[in-house]
């Protein structure tokens, strides 16, 4: 005897945000449409109106999951390190590495976060959230002076790569060892000459 299919709403939502993700970065946040969406992510327009009765609510959400992504992320790697209860400066070095992962690959899904993001500035709660904390986080790092030039820096590889999500990123690798090595009172690392500006 067949066993009936379950059903996994925690899936379901999570198709319909990539979804969402997907469509805003192709065709901009302002043609994504509700329908559309459902026909993406294969669910029905009454199984999308159950996990987000409104295009405003997905659009919220989809810039909140991206948050999430990273602040999970970072978490898992260094407990507490939000919180203010994990040593600042390996939490930190987390958070170079979390970076790490998401400057270094061209990919679509940060425009379509981006796209979902300008929609509407109350969007921008959850990044400016999280910003504050991450600010804070370096801000406690044993020379807080070069905790800030770090995160300033950090801050703008992630702008880059909202607006700029296909260019070629083989040199924030390199840029980002050096960040780790300006942070830790370390040498600059020595997989790009000194002084030279990484690929763009």
């Amino acid at each position: 005897m067949t066993k009936p299919r379950t059903r996994n709403p925690s899936a379901t939502r999570q198709r319909l945000l990539d979804a969402a993700r997907d469509i805003a970065c192709e065709e901009g946040a302002s043609s994504l449409s509700l329908d559309a969406v459902a026909a993406r992510a294969g669910v029905s327009k009454g199984g999308l109106l159950y996990h987000f009765p409104s295009r405003e609510a997905l659009l919220r959400a989809v810039v909140t999951d991206s948050v999430d992504r990273m602040r999970d992320d970072l978490e898992a790697r260094a407990p507490g390190a939000l919180a203010g209860s994990a040593p600042a400066l390996p939490a930190a070095c987390c958070y170079l590495d979390v970076l790490r992962d998401k400057v270094c690959t061209p990919s679509a899904g940060a425009s379509g976060f981006f796209a979902a993001m300008l929609e509407d500035p109350a969007f921008m709660e959850p990044v400016l959230t999280f910003r504050s904390e991450l600010r804070a986080l370096f801000a406690r790092c044993p020379d807080p002076r070069r905790g800030a030039i770090v995160f300033m820096a950090c801050e703008g590889l992630v702008h880059e790569k909202l607006t700029t999500p296909f260019r070629t990123t083989e040199g924030n690798h390199a840029l980002l060892l050096d960040l780790a090595a300006l942070l830790t009172g370390e040498s600059l690392s020595d997989e790009r000459p000194s002084g030279e500006a990484p690929a763009g």
